[in-house]
């Protein structure tokens, strides 16, 4: 089996080992490039720090200041990386964005100073915005550029049009949206129409969608360890 990985290189890598022990070719596609940007701690009395990727957590080395607040994380690699980058206390949401914000509801309070989301420059689910109509003072820091592709791989492209790719894998909607454009703009609709389509959330499905694809699957949970147990299961 041969699959296209559209996450940014430094998320794809730690993949690799663990494809190629279910004997999958995995080629790699990024449709972004992560680029870190110098962020201001604002003044007063932080609360806790609010984590939607793991880009976000990596954003805050030379920030070692900041380890002592409390990380909020949307799920388990999120909440890996940042134990690893040293914040001493995590709690992870397990989940996606709506599971984060109710973990917040849950730990946060409104009288105890800023919630500061640490992200990119375009975000979902409009969380800094709902925390403060709940009465939070929240406040969100653009800390990383993602810069969208605007082509394929050479050899990527090749094995589209060969009609010898089986599956690509989704794991945000704005990869998808990209990998989309890219497609439609190589007129690649007809051969990946005998692909599958693999995806971590139905938010990512719904983009995914706008491609006639053999199938769509989605996984159960908005996991990694999900998605590869999805493409294992479409191995058998």
């Amino acid at each position: 089996m041969r699959i296209i990985i559209t996450r940014p290189l430094e998320r794809a890598k730690p993949l690799e080992k663990k494809l190629e022990e279910l004997g999958v070719e995995m080629l790699l596609a990024p449709m972004l490039k992560i680029e870190n940007c110098a962020f201001e701690v604002p003044e007063g009395p932080l609360q806790a720090l609010i984590f939607t990727s793991v880009q976000g957590v990596e954003a805050t080395a030379g920030y070692d200041s900041l380890h002592i607040f409390p990380a909020l994380t949307v799920g388990s690699k999120t909440a890996e990386a940042a134990a690893k980058a040293g914040f001493q206390t995590v709690y992870n949401a397990d989940g996606d964005v709506e599971a984060l914000y109710d973990l917040i509801l849950e730990k946060g309070n409104t009288g105890k100073g800023l919630l500061l989301h640490l992200a990119g420059e375009q975000t979902t689910g409009n969380l800094v915005e709902r925390l403060q109509e709940k009465g939070f003072q929240a406040e969100r820091r653009k800390v990383y550029i993602a810069n969208a592709a605007d082509s394929l791989p050479a050899s990527v492209l090749e094995k589209i049009r060969a009609r010898a790719v089986d599956a690509v894998l989704f794991f945000s909607t704005r990869t998808a949206h990209i990998f989309n454009q890219i497609a439609r703009e190589n007129s690649l609709e007809d051969a990946l129409g005998r692909a599958f389509t693999l995806c971590l959330s139905e938010n990512i499905a719904s983009e995914a969608k706008k491609l006639p694809w053999k199938k769509v699957l989605v996984a159960d949970n908005p996991t990694e360890q999900s998605m590869i147990d999805l493409l294992r299961g479409l191995r058998k």
